[in-house]
């Protein structure tokens, strides 16, 4: 994550930007709004690349479904397993995504 500390007082910006940094942030001052917009500008980047950022939260789930499958109370791969699905099974899906989204 990145900071942009706009301010003419540098001891100001400086506790700033050290407080940010222990925090884990990139942090970059600027003194004048110019010198903000040139920092910004030579930063910005016209082509998204998604392969610069990491998708979290869909890692988050695929790792719950995983477990999910794995544990004992899933009916997934006894529903998979059979190549059609039983009505039991159905019905078990059912009800455990009815109580899931609750």
């Amino acid at each position: 994550m990145h900071i942009l500390i706009v301010e003419d007082d540098t001891a100001i910006a400086q506790a700033l930007q050290s407080q940010f940094a222990r925090s884990g942030y990139s942090v970059h001052h600027a003194a004048t709004l110019q010198e903000a917009s040139h920092l910004i500008e030579q930063s910005a980047v016209d082509e998204f690349r998604p392969e610069n950022y990491h998708d979290t939260v869909r890692e988050r789930v695929l790792e719950a479904i995983q477990q999910k499958v794995k544990s004992s109370d899933c009916i997934l791969p006894g529903l998979l397993k059979s190549g059609k699905p039983d009505p039991e099974v159905l019905e078990t899906l059912c009800s455990w995504l009815s109580a899931t989204l609750r």
